[in-house]
């Protein structure tokens, strides 16, 4: 019997990420508050941009909803994936996947631009957190892949035998 596999969920707590070098805050229904230059300004709704549906109170989304959507959609199971935009929810994640193993995996987020902190991360996600991957999103951590600096990380992803996906693309008008 075939099943249905999601390659590419969201499952996350709080949004509290960057996009394109901008802060993202979450503050409700659906809405994040962008920052100015990385920092985020208390006490103003300028920037507001709706991000995710007004169901979305907390501008979270938790494993309930996406178990229903799952359902809902007949998906047996989901690869759970990160985006900088949100931010970094690895542990988070991990204890998803414990509470779910039969329905839901999950790529870790490692930023390459850190250098031998990245190779931590990488062990970390791999060894710890038992993550079969993790996803890149250059448009939101901006570096170019093919740069030789990265090669250090691109044979530790390769030694690790991880899986690597990359999220190229987002409208960089919206």
């Amino acid at each position: 019997m075939s099943r249905v596999i999601d390659g590419h969920m969201h499952v996350l707590p709080f949004v509290n990420g960057q996009r394109d070098e901008m802060s993202l805050h979450g503050i409700g229904y659906g809405k994040v508050l962008l920052g100015a230059r990385g920092r985020w300004r208390p006490g103003t709704r300028r920037g507001a941009k709706r991000l995710m549906p007004p169901s979305f109170e907390h501008s979270a989304v938790t494993p309930a909803v996406a178990l229903e959507y799952l359902d809902w959609a007949g998906v047996d199971a989901a690869v759970l994936m990160q985006a900088p935009m949100y931010g970094a929810h690895n542990e988070y994640l991990a204890g998803v996947v414990s509470r779910h193993p039969d329905r839901f995996r999950a790529f870790g987020l490692v930023d390459p631009r850190i250098g031998d902190r990245a190779h931590a991360d990488l062990e970390y996600v791999a060894a710890e957190l038992g993550f079969p991957g993790i996803k890149l999103e250059p448009p939101d951590t901006p570096f170019f892949l093919d740069d030789c600096a990265y090669m250090p990380f691109w044979r530790r992803v390769s030694d690790l035998g991880l899986i690597l996906a990359v999220d190229l693309g987002w409208n960089r008008h919206d």
